[in-house]
């Protein structure tokens, strides 16, 4: 991940989780699971990005765009839950 994101030159942090306890404190199952927080680190939207990971061309609702969205306009995310789909987690 660390080669990634200075490959793709992201300007946030991201966590690694070794001991996995954030993500069990979090309630997460699956990669990717997304937890967004807004300005006040409130837990504003959790689940999947969008509604079609296998065929990126044919999303029709981008849960995560649309929480980034309504959170930056100052309005309440609209759908703040979702089930994550991918891999579950493989815990130590």
């Amino acid at each position: 991940m660390a080669e990634r994101a200075k490959e793709r030159g992201f300007n946030f942090l991201y966590l690694r989780d070794e001991t996995q306890q954030i993500a069990k404190l979090y309630g997460a199952t699956h990669t990717p699971e997304i937890f967004l927080f807004d300005s006040g680190r409130k837990l504003v939207f959790h689940g999947k990005i969008d509604d079609n990971w296998q065929e990126p061309q044919n999303v029709k609702i981008s849960y995560l765009r649309n929480a980034i969205d309504e959170i930056l306009n100052g309005t309440p995310v609209s759908v703040p839950e979702t089930f994550a789909i991918g891999c579950t987690i493989k815990w130590k």
